[in-house]
């Protein structure tokens, strides 16, 4: 395959979690004073559990960052292995806020386009529901017991039944706007960063050019740009294909990926750079507000 990469490469390294269940060094759940707090949500790109806590991009752009201000920042590793866009925004919601965020990045894709079951995110999301005792009996355990049976929907067999994207394009996009919705709504600042993939550089055997991008990655680097991040320059996205492309000549597939989509510690540096670099305005106009 076009696409084989070092057999060395994407060993996944088991890491420890903090005690509110994040990679990386303990935070406190209310924001400290004076301190501006970044919180990335993502997939295992994000997490990089083929790099030591050191090497993954968060923590790279937490060092870079610091060095552009004169105020703390804090940015959180909120990456979850296996997750999509739709359970980030579940994650945004029922956690994520609790941090006092000051800007949020995302980073989604992979696994938005993957094959699960039958269901895709939001009907499994729906079934969980609709198992559910209504609110005011679910302090009852006997209730969620009794109810759960009365209200889940019967499943195909996962390996043997039909399969579905976990999240068609249209519903990627209309989560996309969640997101949006709910950061807007927080006062929240959002940055999205589209992740690259193999196919983005090399050909699929069987195929003559490239991947442009991926839908996903179409619906992420769109909506990014559709926001603004700073007043008067509009765009918040960070475009991490362009990044990646420029990297490729010199450094080939092997340099920037450990496997299908992990970066190897050399990508995450530069990505964390591009990052930084996007987020830097921000930091200047925020200090004079």
């Amino acid at each position: 395959s076009a696409v084989t990469r070092n057999p060395d490469h994407g060993r996944l390294s088991p890491f420890t979690t903090n005690s509110l269940g994040l990679r990386g060094p303990e935070v406190s759940a209310t924001k400290p004073p004076d301190v501006y707090r970044v919180i990335c949500l993502g997939d295992e790109t994000t997490a990089a559990p083929c790099c030591s806590d050191s090497q993954t991009y968060c923590r790279r752009l937490q060092e870079y960052l610091q060095t552009r201000t004169a105020r703390t920042v804090e940015v959180v590793n909120a990456g979850v292995p296996g997750y999509s866009i739709f359970q980030g925004w579940r994650l945004l919601e029922s956690r994520g806020f609790d941090f006092e965020p000051d800007l949020v990045v995302i980073t989604f894709g992979w696994n938005s386009i993957s094959l699960w079951d039958e269901r895709g995110d939001l009907e499994h999301y729906g079934a969980w529901r609709a198992s559910r005792p209504p609110p005011l009996l679910r302090w009852s355990r006997l209730a969620e017991i009794a109810w759960s049976p009365s209200r889940e929907e019967p499943r195909l067999d996962a390996r043997s039944g039909p399969k579905r994207l976990r999240l068609t394009p249209e519903e990627d996009r209309a989560v996309l706007e969640e997101v949006g919705n709910a950061c807007r709504a927080r006062g929240v600042a959002l940055l999205v960063v589209v992740w690259p993939i193999p196919q983005n550089l090399v050909a699929e055997p069987g195929t003559e050019t490239p991947a442009n991008r991926l839908a996903v990655q179409e619906n992420a680097r769109a909506f990014g740009r559709s926001l603004e991040f700073v007043p008067g320059r509009p765009g918040a996205v960070v475009d991490l294909v362009d990044v990646a492309r420029a990297l490729f000549p010199r450094h080939g597939l092997s340099g920037l990926f450990q496997d299908h989509v992990h970066g190897t510690v050399l990508a995450n540096e530069a990505y964390a750079h591009a990052i930084a670099d996007e987020i830097d305005p921000w930091l200047v106009w925020s200090l004079t507000r």
